[in-house]
């Protein structure tokens, strides 16, 4: 028995000293824990904040204006003025306003005739968590409107105030499928080909062969594409399966560019390759791979918009959303499927697609260059 625990003991001892000289699993057993506590601390939030409305103030009156005052008084909607419905509802469209509130001609006379006053809310429904949040909302507000603006005014409390009139755009049914279903071809992609790619490079390194290429005439950037090919089928079948799914078997119809949706899926799958890539030229073990995919994959899917909106995350973490190709993905998902938008309206997201494939392939081919000199 004191033998079983000598031989215990020696090999805990081994493993703990591995542990703490090894400097790499050091950065991520201690350090990246506390980073993503404190980004994920500051970045999950449920709180609706600076939801963007935009306003077409028909009316044009004292009384509109205060409205639009008490409205935008809290930190829950933002500003967006817009001459008119057509601007607003392009607004809505390229993702600019989430939401219109329109105040018809007449708004300030009804009021003073002690009569209902109606306005109309659009909201887009395409992630019906938030629209349903919002709606929430803007009941709160028009009822403390009513009580503080209209009935201090007359003294009638029920009789008269303004009425809403809801329209839902993009998911009338605010049925939540039609959002997180196509959605989760993103979330999947990422843990798919991020998981395959970033145990790519440390297999070589780990069996010898890497080693091999230096005597070789292939160049880090002919290894990089041998590499991901093989992944980037396998991944863009996994694409095909998952749209067939969502259009034969939940009956979520495309209603936009079928073709973008597939070109946009190349460009995330290099993204996220490159990204597993990355992981597994500066990983030195499997170990180290692994612990670091999920270090990466579980912050990427969080701060992408997928559970919680970008918007509520403090500034600095919304710049460092703008380097997650999954944010990209789901604009174009959102406006493939529900929305009927095509490249016209979608080349922002598509753009930075390409420039962050081009970026994290580029990045893994470079680090990899420097280790077969």
């Amino acid at each position: 028995m004191k033998n079983v625990i000598n031989r215990i003991m020696a090999m805990l001892y081994k493993e703990f000293i591995y542990l703490i000289r090894d400097k790499k699993m050091r950065i991520i057993i201690i350090a990246v824990p506390i980073i993503q506590a404190v980004l994920l601390g500051y970045a999950v939030n449920m709180d609706l904040k600076h939801v963007k409305t935009a306003v077409v103030d028909m009316d044009n009156t004292m009384e509109s204006s205060n409205f639009i005052s008490h409205f935008f008084s809290n930190n829950i909607f933002s500003y967006i003025h817009a001459d008119n419905m057509e601007e607003a509802e392009q607004l809505v469209l390229s993702g600019k306003a989430l939401m219109i509130i329109s105040i018809p001609s007449g708004f300030e006379e009804k009021l003073s005739q002690n009569r209902v006053a109606s306005l109309q809310v659009i909201l887009d429904a395409t992630n019906s968590v938030n629209a349903g949040m919002a709606s929430g909302y803007i009941l709160e507000v028009i009822k403390l409107y009513n009580t503080n603006y209209v009935s201090q005014k007359t003294g009638i409390k029920s009789s008269i105030g303004v009425d809403t009139e809801y329209r839902t755009w993009f998911n009338d049914g605010f049925e939540s499928k039609n959002f997180f279903v196509p959605s989760m071809l993103a979330m999947l992609l990422i843990i798919v080909t991020v998981m395959l790619s970033g145990m790519a490079i440390v297999q070589e390194k780990e069996s010898g062969t890497l080693e091999q290429l230096t005597v070789s005439p292939i160049t880090a950037w002919e290894f990089i594409i041998g590499k991901c090919i093989p992944f980037a089928v396998v991944s863009f079948i996994d694409v095909i399966l998952i749209i067939a799914i969502s259009v034969f078997w939940f009956n979520i119809h495309i209603t936009g560019s079928f073709l973008l949706l597939l070109f946009s899926s190349i460009l995330y799958i290099m993204c996220t390759l490159g990204i597993g890539l990355l992981i597994s030229a500066i990983s030195s073990t499997q170990q180290q791979a692994s612990m670091s995919m999920f270090m990466i994959i579980f912050p990427l899917i969080l701060l992408s918009g997928f559970a919680f909106p970008i918007v509520n995350m403090p500034e600095v973490i919304q710049w460092i959303t703008y380097i997650n190709p999954m944010r990209y993905y789901l604009d174009i998902i959102v406006g493939v499927f529900l929305k009927g938008l095509y490249l016209d309206r979608l080349e922002g997201p598509t753009f930075a697609l390409f420039i962050l494939s081009i970026l994290y392939i580029g990045l893994a081919a470079l680090y990899l260059k420097r280790k077969l000199k």
